[in-house]
């Protein structure tokens, strides 16, 4: 989502071009979590700033085609029960693959636990 919204170059083709095309981006409230966890960091890719002007926008609706998705029962059930906690052990991620699998929706992501999973359909970023 960050690489889409800066126009980076490091996000692959099939990716942009699908988030170009797509009338809807579905984002989980666990990836606005995850944005701010990651500005948060030490090594950080992005500031503090940064990961708040992206959550205050989505949380308001403000930017194009995003739509921000809750943490439902069902995708609690899917977080839990279909993805070992080995193979994918941060919650977040856990949480985004399962909304991603809940909803029917491709999952942009480049994370290799996420990919190796196979609960949704990943296009590789």
């Amino acid at each position: 989502m960050l690489w889409w919204l800066a126009d980076d170059p490091i996000l692959r083709p099939e990716a942009r071009s699908l988030l170009n095309s797509a009338a809807t981006i579905l984002v989980s409230v666990a990836t606005m979590i995850d944005i701010w966890y990651l500005a948060h960091k030490l090594q950080s890719p992005i500031t503090v700033e940064q990961a708040e002007a992206v959550c205050d926008l989505l949380a308001r609706g403000l930017l194009d085609r995003a739509l921000v998705v809750p943490i439902t029962t069902s995708t609690l059930t899917g977080a839990w029960s279909r993805i070992d906690r080995e193979l994918l052990r941060d919650p977040w991620d856990r949480l985004i693959l399962a909304t991603a699998a809940d909803r029917s929706v491709p999952l942009v992501t480049r994370d290799r636990a996420m990919i190796a999973i196979g609960l949704a359909e990943v296009i590789e970023a």
